[in-house]
């Protein structure tokens, strides 16, 4: 029975999971828009493509332009930008990834993430994530040459099957670094009830069996 429940429980935490990537943008040029590095271009084939409005930058102090100090993973990190009026501030997944995503961010003013489970922000909203403005709360400690110099972790889990995330009230005022699709790292994941139910149910049920197979050898 112990082994039982053992396989049980392991089915339960495999079924939902997927593969976790992440991106931390390292080998993007500075001020050159990431588009498909992460989908079959420079970088790892993720499956992961950016919308032209997200560009890569490189921390000052390694050579490139970008203002910022302290990032997670040194030297490059993703912002998005207006280009001519412009607006296409999407992460687009078309195979899709599920439990939840994750990143560090430094903000300049208070902004917002949403997922969605269409492609380039359509179908239905899986969730939204507030941004705090912190981008110099520390003073700059550690590093004093980069304007942006604050990082927070932030993660969101939802439910469902996602293929967009909409950066769109993030452009011009956050910078990220280390995204992570498939895992919230900063959070821990609660079963959803129906998990439980199917699993006191599958329980209940080894219960009843092991039970009548004790009766019948009586």
């Amino acid at each position: 029975m112990k082994k039982i429940i053992l396989l049980l429980l392991f089915v339960f935490s495999t079924s939902a999971s997927a593969a976790v990537v992440t991106m931390n943008f390292e080998g993007v040029a500075n001020n050159t828009p990431i588009g498909n590095f992460y989908n079959g271009g420079a970088g790892s084939n993720y499956g992961v493509a950016f919308g032209s409005t997200a560009i890569g930058i490189i921390d000052s102090d390694a050579g490139g332009t970008a203002p910022i100090a302290n990032e997670p993973s040194p030297n490059t990190v993703l912002v998005f930008t207006t280009f001519g009026g412009v607006n296409n501030s999407f992460i687009n997944v078309a195979a899709g990834f599920d439990t939840g995503f994750s990143f560090f961010y430094s903000a300049s003013q208070a902004k917002s993430i949403s997922i969605y489970d269409g492609l380039n922000g359509t179908g239905s909203l899986l969730g939204t994530l507030a941004l705090a403005a912190q981008y110099n709360a520390n003073g700059c400690i550690g590093d004093p040459n980069g304007i942006f110099c604050n990082w927070s972790q932030a993660g969101l889990s939802f439910s469902g099957v996602a293929k967009s995330i909409s950066f769109t009230d993030a452009i011009n005022y956050v910078a990220f670094d280390n995204v992570t699709l498939g895992a919230n790292l900063f959070a821990t994941p609660v079963p959803e009830p129906e998990t439980y139910a199917m699993l006191l149910s599958g329980l209940g049920l080894i219960g009843f069996t092991a039970r009548r197979r004790k009766a019948n050898q009586t």
